[in-house]
């Protein structure tokens, strides 16, 4: 429903074979091109990136296979976490989980462990892990909440529930 609420009728995906890879930061990366477009990449397996005009609604897909997931994964997470600003929300590259009814975020950069602490207060405090790679931090009229999101990265964790924010640990 968020999509659909604040997503523009007139959106154009197309997809393209793209030949070679395009060198890119680790992990899913976005950079704003002089001409006022949009550049998101991916260091997966694939080697995926998305461009996109100055205002979202055009998209190619360069992908490395025209039917894989990582391309359409990348897209949506490029215009989900667009959108998200309009809805004073937040994707962090983070794990979350929730314990004791409140969520706890931990930040940081790939293969840091965040997937691994939160799997360590599911064992040792009987927390649940409600993302292990990207989590959306979202200011609601209560409070600040945080949630998981559909992509659990390279973890396989993706629930879709949240909790009040109770901190974020980088």
């Amino acid at each position: 429903q968020f999509i659909a609420d604040t997503m523009k009728s007139d959106i154009s995906v197309k997809v393209e074979q793209r030949i070679g890879k395009r060198d890119a930061p680790y992990g899913v990366s976005l950079e704003d091109v002089a001409a006022g477009g949009h550049v998101i990449h991916s260091t997966n397996a694939s080697g995926d990136w998305v461009t996109a005009n100055a205002d979202w609604t055009d998209f190619v897909i360069h992908a490395g296979d025209i039917n894989g997931f990582s391309a359409m994964e990348l897209t949506m997470i490029a215009v989900y976490t667009h959108l998200a600003r309009y809805r004073q929300t937040l994707l962090l590259h983070a794990s979350i989980v929730e314990y004791r009814g409140e969520a706890l975020a931990f930040v940081g950069p790939s293969g840091i462990g965040k997937t691994t602490q939160a799997q360590l207060w599911k064992e040792y405090m009987g927390a649940r892990i409600l993302n292990g790679d990207k989590a959306f931090v979202r200011k609601e009229s209560a409070g600040v909440w945080g949630y998981g999101s559909p992509w659990g990265g390279s973890s396989p964790y993706a629930v879709n529930d949240g909790a009040p924010l109770k901190a974020i640990i980088v």
